[in-house]
């Protein structure tokens, strides 16, 4: 057999084995599924195919336990990382999601969603200044961008700072769409500190 004819049939027996593991991951998810235990972590494909199949299936939080056991057989393994926490956050196993969340913008500090659940965290612990840190960061895109300016706004207004909350909805897009958001909670937030010229002409 030729070099080229070797390596081709190495090329097709790769193929082929991967093949092989994706085909026979759902008979995989199915028997570990129901016999899964903390003592048998598996193997980094086995647990990643299994997740993926599962997540195929809707189901979330085998899909998260599977993602997070190929996570800690690879920890630094982003694309792993990234699905690991997109899926605890979705099984709304917070703790997990939380620490997830901080592992990833540490690689990945643009990362809206993990950038806003943080945000989300800080300000429920009444850290205002790192809740609006976490927030600016997540301003990607105009969906993004409006998210994280309505968010800010709501930080700076619970810290007691109503000018600096309007002003910071004064940077909004000037879209008809954004300007919409724009009058609504600024009214909203004028009303809450007690502003009611500011929220009538808003509203």
């Amino acid at each position: 057999m030729s070099d080229a004819e070797t390596a081709g049939f190495r090329k097709w027996a790769r193929r082929s084995l991967f093949a092989l593991a994706i085909l026979a991951a759902p008979a995989a998810y199915s028997e570990v599924a129901s016999n899964v235990t903390e003592s048998e972590p598996g193997t980094l494909l086995g647990n990643y195919l299994s997740g993926r199949v599962a997540r195929g299936d809707h189901d979330t939080a085998a899909a998260a336990d599977f993602y997070s056991r190929a996570l800690a057989e690879d920890p630094n393994n982003e694309l792993i990382l990234e699905q690991a926490f997109l899926l605890e956050t979705a099984a709304a196993d917070w703790d997990s999601a939380i620490k997830l969340a901080r592992e990833l913008v540490r690689v990945e500090p643009s990362h809206r969603i993990a950038q806003f659940l943080l945000g989300c965290e800080a300000f429920k612990k009444g850290d205002y200044k790192d809740a609006d840190e976490h927030f600016a960061a997540a301003r990607q895109g105009p969906i993004a961008d409006l998210t994280s300016i309505l968010a800010r706004a709501w930080v700076q207004q619970a810290a007691g700072k109503t000018d600096e909350a309007l002003a910071t909805l004064d940077s909004l897009s000037d879209a008809d769409w954004a300007q919409f958001y724009q009058r609504y909670h600024r009214a909203l937030i004028a009303d809450v500190a007690g502003n009611r010229e500011t929220a009538r002409i808003a509203f």
